[in-house]
């Protein structure tokens, strides 16, 4: 490890110390150098000794604890540590309201790190700058590796050289992790094993730092922390190939260096702010400031991921010019109320008072601008901001960064709302309200969360974290109580089927037990190694336990032993005890073992040949879930063990697995940072991303509308599992090309690559899959009456539906056409139907599939086809770049309309409600706007950034509605401004359809999606902050962390101003 045990060094150093360090000025070091050496050790009374060598074991501690543990009287050991600190072997640490006692040991010498920091970060080496990590049982090797990562021209922190005299160690071993731009970790049994390298990685993940696991000896990959057992290795073991070797781990470290760089520069930067109480002195400006945005977004996809003080940093200085133009302002205002005053002073000179009136009235107007710029400076910096949290899947952060760009918007005069601007924060609040998930975060662990449980009663939620602590929160956020167990890492937790009791187990094999209000009721060693997981019995009046030592062992809440349970070679690490009272455990060999509740065993079977880390039983109990290292999803039967399911989840390996209540999905975590729930298929359902670390601990709440998840990053996440605002229709296998909506009722058609027309519910569930085309479906339109469904495919066919709501619907398929059919549309009044293919053709039919006319309509294929509302017209577009405007009654005599002006295919047209206006849209980027009775183009709308594929009119008329191959649906005023953007599909979108009421927006996409965007609630920027301020609620009113200027977010003036009068 990079810092000696805690047995061998420390010492103080204060903030002021390290605020020099970060601003290049030279340090000043302390006269004499306090500190615990081992001869002090030897000659203290027999009393000191035992306490102190308990807390050089235990790290810190208050002094109730280590009276508990060494069970010498309370009064005593107060005694004892008032003399060893005032003697200088003791340093206090206040926490939380409690005194905390750590070893204060005897410095050494060793070289400063670099007296300016920046000189570092600013250079322009191309080689990384490297923190490495090691136990101090492996000095020889790390001291060879030192040697030869320092040779290659690179900063290497190691503590021998680079923690200073005087120091305290932990201080300078987090700023060198801090500085650093990869974190080398040497792997030996010695360091898995060591509480402090755990430490460090906790510090290194909880920055995001790129970690490089270098293997001096081997270990077991079940014992390595989550985060370095999935990444590759580097073997730079006595036996292996050291020139080799070194040259991979010199490629590791130097990949992406521009960008892994710039991740160290602003976490410095964003460190230094934070600790000097979030100074704008020390924020971005300018050119540093747009670099930073593109990283953020950047970041999205590379790794290490921007941390969340990044995204706060970045948005913090975004504010900063137009708080500086808001300065300007104030001085051209004072600088107008001097001019007016010395007017009023020589008013009985005219001459002079006319000059001086117009220089008043030109300050006046400069600051008049000046506000406005600023204004509008600051909302947008807050919009691009949204934008680049939204990109780095920071979907909550960039709701709130949002929801100020729109509060700030709404204090702008009505004039000075100008339609750019408005569209730009209605389409960032929506676009975070269409997706967000993550309803609140629950932040006060420092270590990674390693379960969550929801109390039966739903009222609570219980963690445990490597910090050693357990946690109680409400729902609401509310911090409840902090339960502080013996320092180890708490690694499972479970609650009492009554939620009277709460049992957490650590990585010394302990088991604690708790009360609900809080109360410790007892704890007792289970297992001599690490506890993985604990459960209660269904009756509650057992506790089981399943470990590292190949044991599951069943206690009384005593802690009576009732029954040992063995496995075979392999540690337990996940662990069940069912309803029906069986106990179900897997081992790190992928076996499963199941016990009756007396410990006698009634079956094993291999479920995967890599360790299985959890496990979970279906509802109705029939069917379990086992997941683990491998990174696969099994399903088995319980009853047979038979296998039912098996497909690949994650990207690494899979921490938690459950069931949500219902029995119809699954939810899994990893190591991968994303939640991913499932169909029991294997079909996936939806992700959920956020998190900026791996993902272990997971809980649904009892009615299955929360779900809770946390880990490497430290904070928890409550979700809700379904959107406000936003339905994900999943079950085409492949594109969906075309979407429509009934008038009658709320029922939606869509219609796929995969040849099949499925029919949903507005909310989103699926009703009906209608087959018989033989290829691609291109369009679903619904008739007037919604008795009606046609459908047009590449098979040459439109099929007109009946009864499609039944188990047996019936259809009518019309022939004719040669080649793709790409479009299909009904006649307002239900009795006519026209179409249009590659054969260059538009065809019309009655609906018992009478062929009335068949015309020539484009020379490339025709692609797009629609009815006037009054019926007189029926509108083709094609490949060929043109439009054409066609009498319906004299179709086969009257020659169309022409429309010219596209530079590319249009391919698709449709008429306003009144069948006044006529929109179309082309693979130019552009829709143009056009007068029906005469032809003439009345607008050309730009902004998409790639072909327009698909264009619909509101039923009010009001507005216009583009989907887009740039992956986004746009909505329109009739002058052709931009209203707002909906972003979320991941590829093109390729038609887009809107409700009889205007109540939701429904569109077709390459990425095999169909989305219902719900507009209730979303109309306006004054409806999209309610909506938001009701989604942030808890969070801004419960969460300690919050940055006191959010907390008065959406408060009125008058509670604002309450709030910090407080």
């Amino acid at each position: 490890m990079a810092a000696p045990s805690i047995s061998n060094q420390e010492c103080s150093w204060g903030d002021d110390a390290l605020d020099a360090l970060l601003k290049g000025e030279p340090r000043k070091r302390p006269s004499r150098l306090p500190g615990l050496k081992l001869a002090d050790i030897l000659t203290m009374p027999p009393e000191q000794q035992s306490l102190v060598n308990w807390l050089l074991r235990h790290y810190e501690a208050n002094a109730q604890t280590i009276a508990n543990n060494l069970n010498h009287p309370p009064q005593q050991v107060q005694t004892s540590l008032d003399t060893l600190v005032q003697q200088g072997l003791l340093k206090t640490i206040e926490r939380q309201g409690a005194t905390l006692y750590r070893v204060k040991l005897a410095p050494k010498s060793g070289r400063q790190m670099p007296t300016d920091v920046w000189q570092v970060l600013d250079s322009d080496t191309k080689q990384a700058n490297v923190f490495v990590s090691y136990s101090r049982r492996n000095k020889e090797f790390v001291q060879e590796l030192h040697g030869a990562l320092a040779a290659t021209g690179r900063e290497v922190w190691v503590d021998w050289e680079n923690i200073p005299v005087a120091v305290d160690w932990w201080q300078e071993i987090q700023l060198g992790i801090e500085l650093a731009d990869t974190f080398v970790f040497v792997l030996s049994p010695d360091s898995v094993a060591s509480k402090v390298c755990r430490q460090e990685i906790e510090e290194a993940l909880q920055h995001n730092k790129r970690l490089v696991p270098v293997v001096c000896q081997d270990v077991q990959p079940d014992q390595v922390h989550p985060e370095l057992a999935r990444l590759n290795w580097i073997f730079l073991r006595s036996q292996d190939d050291f020139q080799k070797g070194f040259k991979d781990l010199l490629e590791a470290l130097d990949q992406d260096l521009d960008y892994v760089r710039t991740h160290t520069r602003l976490l410095v930067r964003a460190l230094e702010w934070d600790r000097n109480d979030r100074d704008g002195s020390y924020l971005l400006r300018g050119a540093d400031l747009d670099r930073a945005n593109r990283y953020l977004a950047q970041g999205k996809d590379q790794e290490p991921r921007p941390t969340a003080l990044h995204h706060q940093y970045v948005i913090a200085s975004g504010e900063v010019e137009a708080a500086a133009r808001e300065v300007e302002l104030r001085r051209q205002k004072a600088a107008m109320a001097g001019q007016q005053r010395w007017l009023q002073l020589v008013t009985a000179v005219s001459v002079l008072a006319v000059a001086m009136g117009i220089t008043s009235w030109g300050l006046s107007r400069q600051a008049q601008q000046a506000q406005i710029q600023a204004e509008r400076s600051r909302i947008r910096a807050l919009n691009q901001s949204a934008q680049a949290l939204f990109l780095s899947d920071q979907r909550f952060d960039a709701l709130l960064a949002a929801t100020q760009a729109g509060q700030l918007f709404k204090t702008l005069e009505p004039e000075l709302q100008m339609p750019e601007l408005r569209s730009q924060v209605l389409s960032a609040l929506q676009q975070t309200l269409f997706w967000v998930q993550e309803r609140n975060r629950l932040e006060g662990h420092t270590g990674t969360v390693w379960q969550v449980a929801f109390s039966p009663d739903e009222q609570k939620l219980a963690s445990v974290s490597a910090d050693g602590n357990i946690r109680l929160w409400g729902l609401d956020g509310t911090p409840l109580s902090v339960l502080e167990c013996d320092g180890y890492p708490l690694l499972d937790l479970d609650f009492a089927p009554d939620g009277e009791r709460l049992v957490a187990v650590d990585a010394d094999g302990s088991l604690h037990l708790w009360s609900a209000d809080g109360t410790l009721a007892a704890t007792w060693q289970v297992h001599k190694q690490p506890t993985r997981a604990v459960a209660f019995a269904p009756d509650g009046d057992r506790i089981a336990t399943a470990s590292e030592d190949a044991t599951v062992k069943i206690w009384t809440p005593e802690g009576d032993l009732v029954a040992t349970l063995n496995g075979d070679i392999g540690g337990f690490q996940a662990l069940l005890w069912t309803a029906d009272n069986q106990i179900i455990a897997g081992d790190e060999q992928g076996n499963v073992y199941v016990w009756d509740a007396s410990g006698q065993p009634l079956s094993k079977f291999q479920s995967s040949p890599s360790a299985l880390i959890a496990l979970a039983l279906s509802p109705n109990g029939q069917m379990l879930a086992a997941v683990g290292a491998d990174r696969r999803v099994r399903l088995h039967t319980l009853a047979d063990q038979s296998l039912v399911q098996d497909f690949p989840a994650h990207e690494g390996p899979i921490y938690n697995v459950q069931f949500t209540p219902d029995g119809k999905q699954l939810i899994t975590v990893g190591d991968d940072k994303v939640v991913r729930l499932w169909q029991l298929d294997g079909t996936a359902a939806a992700n959920l991303v956020g998190h900026t670390g791996l993902i272990a601990a997971l809980a649904i709440s009892p009615d299955g509308t929360m779900i809770a998840t946390s880990g490497g990053d430290h904070a928890i996440r409550l979700w809700d599992l379904q959107r406000d605002h936003l339905h994900v229709l999943l079950g085409h296998q492949g594109p969906v090309n075309s979407v429509a909506t009934s008038s009658i009722e709320d029922l939606i058609a869509s219609g796929g690559v995969d040849g099949t027309v499925r029919l949903w519910q507005q909310e989103g569930k699926f009703r009906q899959t209608l087959t018989g085309h033989a290829n691609s479906v291109n369009a679903v339109d619904f008739s007037p009456s919604g008795s009606r469904l046609a459908s047009a495919s590449t098979d040459g066919t439109v099929r007109l539906w009946q009864n499609f709501q039944s188990d047996t619907p019936t259809t009518q398929v019309l022939t004719g056409h040669v080649g793709a059919v790409n479009n299909v549309a009904f006649h307002p009044d239900g009795n006519l139907v026209a179409s249009v293919g590659e054969d260059h053709t538009l065809r019309l039919w009655q609906v018992d599939g009478t062929l009335i006319a068949t015309m020539e309509a484009h020379r490339d294929g025709a692609f797009g086809v629609d009815f006037s509302s009054d019926g007189q017209y029926i509108v083709t577009t094609g490949w060929d770049h043109i439009t054409k405007i066609w009498p319906v009654e004299a179709i086969a005599n009257a020659e169309p309309r022409v429309l010219q002006g596209h530079q590319s295919w249009v391919l698709a047209a449709q008429f306003s409600p009144d069948s006044q206006l006529l929109a179309t849209a082309s693979y130019d980027n552009t829709v143009k706007l056009w007068r029906v009775s005469t032809g003439e183009r009345l607008a050309t709308l730009e902004g998409h950034e790639d072909g327009v594929l698909s264009v619909t009119f509101t039923p009010s008329g009001q507005n216009i509605i583009t989907a887009s191959n740039d992956n986004s649906i746009r909505i329109w005023d009739l002058d052709g401004q931009l209203v707002s953007t909906l972003s979320g599909h991941t590829q093109g979108v390729r038609d887009v359809a809107v409700d009889s009421e205007e109540g939701y927006v429904v569109s077709a996409s390459s990425d095999g999606r169909v989305l219902i965007w719900e507009r209730e609630g979303l109309e306006d920027i004054d409806a999209s902050l309610a909506s938001s301020c009701r989604w942030l609620e808890d969070y801004l009113a419960h969460t300690s962390q919050v940055d006191p200027e959010l907390q008065t977010l959406c408060q009125g003036p008058e509670e604002a101003a309450v709030s910090t009068a407080e």
